[in-house]
């Protein structure tokens, strides 16, 4: 039995997920909304609202291949990243103003590396995540934070 034949509200967000590209997005771009990048789900998104944008989640759902990124990562590179950066590679990602990026693995840590040498690329910060959780850790990341409040009041003023 289809779930998502019986619950036609789920299909409307299953396609969501699938491809971020959607016309509610489009349209908001279009009418000169600004728009912050995104990899790691617990990104504080109140920083990016607060600076008048609207923080979309990065991720390669709606890759069609890797054979571009594959010129910049090794074969072990998981799908995630090389269809991730695909996207940007393809210029699905161009409409971003800005993007922020993390120290998720080494792999994802190459997006940033590598996009930062396309020119015109939206990317204005990496971000270091702590590993692990203790007091040191809460500090480091609050400084994280404070970091990237910074650089998002410098990149949209």
């Amino acid at each position: 039995m289809n779930t998502l034949k019986q619950l036609p509200e789920l299909t409307a967000l299953v396609e969501a997920g699938k491809n971020p590209f959607n016309q509610v997005l489009m349209d908001y771009v279009d009418q000169g909304g600004k728009t912050v990048g995104f990899m790691y789900q617990d990104t504080p998104e109140e920083i990016i609202t607060a600076a008048g944008a609207a923080p979309i989640y990065l991720r390669g759902t709606a890759s069609e291949g890797t054979e571009m990124a594959e010129a910049f990562f090794r074969q072990l590179t998981c799908n995630y990243t090389k269809h991730t950066y695909n996207e940007i590679l393809d210029g699905k990602w161009d409409f971003l103003d800005g993007a922020v990026l993390y120290n998720l693995c080494d792999h994802s840590r190459r997006i940033y590396d590598n996009w930062k040498t396309i020119p015109g690329n939206p990317a204005y910060h990496f971000m270091y995540v702590p590993k692990k959780r203790s007091e040191l850790s809460k500090d480091f990341y609050r400084e994280e934070i404070n970091k990237l409040i910074k650089a998002t009041e410098e990149h949209f003023g």
